[in-house]
């Protein structure tokens, strides 16, 4: 049986459907529903039967070389089975975006692990910037730190807990390249670390050599403390904790706030696309060496302090 399923009548232009009843013509072939061939007394095509050409079907439209994601509306070939970008099946409906609050109340975690942008589309605006430049900057985290993002910015969230802030505290701050929420958080470090120190200098005769002895060595100092230095030492060891939240609870936020504004700022420093896009690469990211070199410095330190107390 002949297959009309994809022709149109050429009386009525209707696409014909299973059941309907189809006559030929017996002179070209073209297809007809009986009702218009009736209706109409001949064939559509009867002013060129007199050429002797016949019916032929339609050429079917060529498929387009390209094929939008549903899910991030990357161009994939129509071959492919898998969005190159995201990893989403092609022919399948969009997963809801963004995922819902990572670690929230009441919320779900959908991270999609196959999209290197989390789940956001490469063209939605966060804050007047578009997910593909932010992801540009971050860099590798891109699939972490944009849904959060996201979230932050729609639902004007400043919480968003970090364990690496929250271990590291200021640390993390320089690994991200923010130079002075890491002078905030390290000197505030310092300052507890120091009013601590001062306590136990005060505790100890005012010593400070004394102090430096018992600190770099592996003996403690056996100097009777009183209740008012212990619970002053155990307050500024309160202290450090509240750092600990402060980094760990906001980081993510400073963080947002801080990848915003610079990519604002490289756009109107970099008005060339190609120039701009490349700074996002290169003024973004993570920065290791920044973290090696801290470390070095604190490591040196009590080095030279042993070797200058001989201890």
């Amino acid at each position: 049986m002949i297959d009309f399923s994809s022709l149109d009548c050429p009386v009525c232009a209707a696409r014909f459907a299973a059941g309907d009843d189809i006559v030929v013509c017996p002179v070209c072939g073209a297809p007809h529903h009986r009702a218009c061939f009736a209706q109409n007394g001949q064939c559509a095509h009867a002013a060129t039967h007199y050429t002797g050409a016949q019916y032929k079907r339609p050429e079917p439209e060529p498929l387009p070389e390209t094929a939008a994601c549903p899910r991030c509306s990357h161009e994939n070939n129509q071959s492919d089975l898998f969005c190159a970008h995201c990893g989403l099946p092609m022919g399948e409906p969009a997963q809801p975006t963004p995922p819902s609050w990572p670690f929230a109340f009441g919320g779900e975690m959908e991270v999609i692990l196959s999209d290197p942008l989390g789940g956001v589309r490469p063209d939605e605006e966060i804050d007047s910037v578009p997910a593909a430049d932010i992801a540009a900057f971050v860099g590798p985290r891109s699939r972490y730190y944009l849904p959060r993002f996201l979230l932050m910015f729609r639902q004007k969230r400043k919480f968003s807990f970090s364990l690496p802030a929250a271990v590291t505290h200021s640390v993390w701050f320089l690994y991200r390249r923010m130079f002075w929420p890491f002078l905030l958080f390290f000197g505030l470090t310092l300052l507890v670390f120091f009013s601590s120190a001062a306590i136990e200098i005060h505790a100890n005769g005012g010593n400070i050599l004394a102090y430096l002895q018992s600190f770099f060595s592996s003996t403690a100092a056996d100097v009777p403390i009183s209740n008012t230095v212990s619970n002053l030492l155990l307050l500024f060891s309160f202290l450090g904790y509240v750092i600990m939240i402060i980094t760990g609870g906001f980081g993510n936020h400073i963080y947002y706030k801080h990848t915003i504004r610079k990519i604002k700022q490289l756009r109107i420093q970099f008005p060339d696309d190609d120039a701009y896009h490349a700074a996002l690469k290169e003024k973004g990211g993570a920065k290791m060496g920044y973290v090696a070199v801290l470390f070095s410095v604190l490591m040196l330190v009590p080095l030279v302090f042993k070797i200058f107390l001989k201890i």
